[in-house]
């Protein structure tokens, strides 16, 4: 590792002894949302797509050093949690617009399944384009 990514590594934790990385006990809050943090289930279409961009096309650098601070998984957990609220909005407003409804369902379930596992896969494509895909591109 070169000496720039050492000093950015060694200013984001608490202590460095003989070249060896230590953390010292946070504050209770930290830790609570540490632990969330590590136990919390990425969904596959948003959280590990979104790690799996980053690993693909982010400065190995960078990349690094999120993982010995913890910030990537932060962040992928914020992208996942994120991604996954504006699936709820957007498949309700697109529903409502397309008249995907309970009527609908009562009348037609085939249709409505299909309708719905359409509408869904779009709006993943959505917020896959718009919040999983972006920021970073490969360096030629």
């Amino acid at each position: 590792m070169n000496k720039n990514i050492n000093d950015k590594l060694n200013n984001d934790f608490n202590g460095v002894m003989n070249g060896t990385l230590y953390f010292f006990p946070g504050d209770a809050e930290e830790d609570e949302q540490r632990a969330e943090e590590e136990s919390y289930n990425l969904s596959p279409w948003y959280g590990k797509e979104r790690e799996n961009y980053l690993r693909a096309y982010m400065d190995k650098d960078e990349l690094l050093i999120m993982e010995h601070t913890g910030a990537l998984r932060t962040h992928l957990v914020y992208i996942d949690k994120q991604a996954k609220k504006r699936e709820m909005q957007l498949t309700e407003e697109m529903a409502e617009t397309e008249g995907i409804n309970s009527e609908l369902k009562k009348s037609n379930p085939k249709l409505w399944v299909g309708a719905m596992n359409n509408l869904r896969q779009r709006v993943r494509e959505i917020i896959q384009h718009d919040m999983i895909y972006t920021g970073y591109h490969k360096n030629s």
